[in-house]
């Protein structure tokens, strides 16, 4: 993984080891199918939302998953809840592991 978006907890002491290490979505932008890469510590429940600029949700690639400490990888195939294709543009994938979550902007063109 290169350049990890780390993300912090309420509380989290500076320098202290995060919980959750997200790597930059690739390929960013894309035409289809976006991989997505994290790690985490520990044990822990996981999800991962993609959300428009609005922050309304359009899709749900990883639901409340029961994960073991280590990387993880999933993929967002560019459809919506309902798997019709969402309009090119901008979006947000959140991953979110306990109390601990990341984002980062991801581009879908189309």
């Amino acid at each position: 993984m290169s350049e990890p978006c780390a993300a912090a907890s309420a509380g989290d002491a500076p320098g202290a080891v995060k919980a959750l290490e997200f790597a930059p979505a690739w390929p960013n932008p894309t035409t289809r199918t976006m991989n997505f890469e994290f790690r985490t510590p520990g044990g822990a429940t996981a999800r991962a939302e993609i959300v428009d600029v609005a922050g309304r949700r359009v899709s749900q690639p990883l639901k409340d998953q029961s994960l073991s400490a280590g990387t993880h990888r999933f993929q967002w195939d560019g459809l919506d809840a309902s798997g019709a294709r969402v309009a090119a543009g901008v979006y947000m994938i959140r991953v979110t592991i306990g109390n601990t979550a990341a984002v980062q902007r991801i581009v879908l063109v189309r």
